[in-house]
């Protein structure tokens, strides 16, 4: 067995220095593989190693412990690594250790490299610009990174109940905590007051598994009170934006109006001086005082909006008559479809008319040139498996809005036609928004426009749309 070791196998006379060789290492690196007996001097030339060895074997003569000694060999393979141990043989009547090396050459390069990938985890963890922490699977810290030490203190080998927290958070720890022992991915925002100042952090726990065995939970905290402070203020950049925009058309529409009312008034302060048709004067000075007002009533729609007075409603035939009347005396051809087992809507007829005739004429508008508008009413599901809703979706084949133009579409004042306030869509998102459904745009330049309104469903008893006059009505299969 001594023979098929790999390891070196000495047996040493300290008070000689003298050895027998009972089994050369793999590589005969510390001398030929014929040599049987010789010096200490054959098989260790260094000195260094020579002297450290033999001090090995003398102090396990005086007290009979093993001894390990570390060094390396040299030669034409590369440099080797060898760890020896002795073992004491006999004292009397000659001293005898019996010396055993092994190669731990891959052993200690597997060690270093190790070492260095540690040292590099733990100069990224410690370089991190946000709290970092493992959980035991018994919920106690086993580590934590700078950041979080500067806001935690010390918090290895404690439980958060141990950490100096608010009542509330400490609460929300707990529950987060145990989600992610439990081996879900746990994302919230809390918050913290440091330094005085309340932080809003997004905290984010992950288990840590192999397999089926639980390590533990890694988590961090990323403090996102910048980053939500600069998002409010974009927001609010684009309201006063928004506010700009709807404060230049107002303006601009009221001093119409003004015009004619200022003119009308002028010509009949001259009525002395030379005829007037004061009929006529009176009628556009009506007309602009009815314009204004029904500026005023669309601007306070927008702005806070009139309750909306609801009933069961039949949104088919509101769709029908609508589109009808919005399309006549266009060049566009309507194609309406509309669900025969359509549900009722608890909505404002009046307000949802206006909706769907608003909708209607901005597809005319956007094909100068004709082409088909196509309405369809049907049942959809909701949302992530909510109620059912109730679907009107206007399709166009006019020329399309930009992508980057899409986000504002809905802002009072914008237009990308050449006619029209821009009061349209904007009036529609806030009925619709007042009658708890949602409306969406989808626009592809080239492909035209689609715009979608989706409301609650009352509950009552569905009923058959009637046919819209003048449109090519096709109910659905």
């Amino acid at each position: 067995m001594v023979h098929a070791s790999p390891d070196l196998v000495l047996v040493i006379d300290p008070a000689e220095g003298r050895v027998d060789v009972l089994g050369a290492d793999d590589e005969n690196l510390h001398s030929r593989s014929e040599v049987v007996r010789g010096s200490l001097e054959e098989f260790f030339p260094e000195p260094g190693i020579r002297s450290r060895v033999l001090g090995a074997a003398n102090r396990t003569v005086e007290t009979g412990r093993r001894q390990y000694v570390e060094y390396e060999v040299t030669s034409s393979v590369g440099r080797r690594v060898f760890e020896g141990c002795t073992f004491l043989l006999s004292r009397q009547p000659v001293a005898r250790v019996l010396w055993v090396a092994h190669d731990i050459t891959e052993r200690r390069d597997m060690a270093s490299r190790l070492r260095e990938r540690e040292a590099l985890l733990d100069t990224l963890v410690e370089s991190l610009p946000f709290d970092l922490w493992l959980l035991s699977p018994e919920g106690r810290y086993t580590l934590a990174n700078s950041i979080a030490r500067q806001h935690w203190g010390d918090s290895v080998g404690k439980r958060p109940a141990d950490m100096n927290a608010r009542p509330e958070v400490l609460k929300i720890w707990e529950s987060n905590n145990a989600r992610a022992l439990a081996g879900e991915v746990v994302r919230g925002e809390v918050k913290y007051r440091q330094n005085g100042e309340e932080r809003t952090y997004l905290n984010i726990l992950a288990p840590v598994r192999d397999g089926d065995e639980l390590y533990g939970v890694v988590g961090l905290n990323l403090d996102v009170t910048d980053e939500k402070r600069l998002a409010l203020e974009l927001e609010r950049h684009q309201r006063l934006e928004s506010v700009g925009v709807l404060a230049g058309g107002i303006a601009h529409d009221f001093n119409n109006y003004l015009t004619v009312i200022l003119s009308g008034l002028s010509a009949l302060q001259m009525r002395a001086e030379q005829p007037v048709d004061q009929a006529a004067i009176l009628a556009d000075l009506k007309q602009a005082a009815l314009s204004a007002r029904a500026l005023t009533r669309q601007l306070l729609t927008f702005a806070k909006g009139s309750a909306p007075v609801r009933a069961p409603t039949d949104i088919g035939q509101i769709v029908s008559e609508a589109a009808g009347l919005a399309i006549r005396g266009s060049s566009c051809l309507l194609e309406t479809q509309i669900d025969p087992e359509l549900p009722l809507v608890d909505a404002d007829a009046e307000q949802l008319r206006q909706v769907v005739h608003n909708l209607v004429l901005n597809a005319v508008q956007s094909m100068s040139t004709g082409g088909m508008v196509r309405v369809v009413v049907g049942r959809t599901g909701g949302a992530q498996g909510g109620p059912d809703l109730v679907e009107i979706a206007v399709h166009d084949q006019g020329i399309g809005i930009p992508q980057e133009l899409l986000g504002r579409v809905l802002e009072p004042y914008f237009t990308t036609k050449q006619e029209g306030q821009g009061l349209g869509l904007a009036i529609c998102y806030s009925i619709v928004k007042k009658h708890g459904g949602c409306l969406s745009i989808d626009s592809k330049v080239g492909q035209g426009t689609k715009v979608f309104v989706r409301l609650p469903c009352s509950g009552a008893e569905s009923v058959t749309a009637p046919e819209a006059p003048g449109a090519n009505r096709q109910d659905s299969s």
